[in-house]
């Protein structure tokens, strides 16, 4: 194994799905699966002995599950890069992940080599955005953007900020 291995966990509740995504993972020499956990709770026991780079993670998961997981991941291992790998194709979830701190935002139809791209990117970038979570977030920053008040010059004010003027 060299040194630009990357370290890759998967965590999903569906055995087949891992030992798919793992099969087409070692196809690429630069990535190696170093783990597998069916839920949170076992992600949670297998990143410290592991230290991956990057976790693929499902939301929907037994026990704990990816929102949790999260969370614990965000606040504990801060440096592992997470990319969701969940069925859930909602603007409101991939907003809501994005905020939480995660890498990127897949769905589970996507081609092979889109994931490929994403776990390279985050690793190298940082951060992955498709056109598919770019529109969710956009969609949610205009959301957000016509529900504030704002002052002359487009000025937006923060939630706290609206809140004290109406006192």
């Amino acid at each position: 194994m060299n040194m630009d291995t990357i370290r890759i966990i998967l965590c999903d509740d569906h055995a087949l799905f891992r030992q798919g995504i793992r099969l087409l993972l070692q196809n690429k020499p630069h990535m190696e699966v170093v783990a597998e956990a069916a839920t949170g709770r076992e992600l949670m026991d297998l990143v410290p002995h592991y230290t991956p780079d990057v976790i693929l993670l499902d939301l929907k998961m037994p026990h704990v599950d990816g929102l949790e997981a999260t969370d614990w991941l965000r606040k504990v291992w801060p440096e592992v890069k997470i990319i969701v790998l969940s069925m859930i194709n909602t603007d409101q979830m991939i907003l809501h992940m994005m905020e939480k701190g995660v890498h990127g935002y897949l769905l589970k139809d996507v081609e092979a080599e889109e994931l490929f791209e994403a776990i390279d990117h985050v690793v190298t970038k940082g951060v992955y955005l498709n056109e598919r979570v770019s529109q969710a977030l956009l969609k949610g920053m205009q959301h957000r953007t016509r529900n504030k008040p704002t002052l002359a010059h487009g000025v937006t004010l923060t939630d706290r900020e609206a809140e004290a003027l109406q006192l």
